[in-house]
């Protein structure tokens, strides 16, 4: 099963690290893999480059699609039967996402998430895999 962590970033820290997400990477694997001490400091700084996730605009989309199947929890089968599927659990700041099977399963809830917000991060810690779910553009400046 691959697992994700999505954190929606503040506009303006997503320009400042358009090209650097291996430092914004950096800051959430540590956090996983933080003392309880270190979490508390590393929790204030993801929260200070994260914004709210917008629960009622999720919760819209997303139930169009997906079964809720407990509070602020959904789930998709995808293709036939039950070996393709891919659960979404929304937080205050951060929505995780599970998924097993073809990695399609993954795809379908990457494009509802960034249907609602484009500034989507996502991390995979385990398999050190992160990337914004909409690339961002720099600005051409004359």
């Amino acid at each position: 099963m691959r697992h994700y962590e999505l954190y929606l970033l503040d506009q303006a820290v997503a320009a400042s690290y358009l090209g650097q997400e291996a430092t914004l990477f950096q800051l959430f694997e540590e956090f996983s893999h933080a003392s309880a001490n270190e979490r508390v400091q590393l929790e204030k700084q993801i929260h200070y480059i994260t914004r709210p996730i917008p629960k009622l605009a999720l919760d819209e989309t997303i139930s169009r699609y997906c079964y809720e199947i407990d509070e602020g929890v959904y789930t998709t089968y995808v293709q036939r039967g039950r070996a393709h599927r891919c659960q979404l659990k929304i937080k205050e700041r951060v929505v995780f996402v599970s998924a097993e099977g073809d990695t399609y399963t993954e795809t379908v809830m990457f494009d509802l998430l960034k249907s609602v917000d484009g500034l989507f991060f996502a991390v995979n810690v385990r398999e050190g895999r992160f990337g914004w779910l909409q690339p961002l553009a720099k600005e051409r400046v004359y």
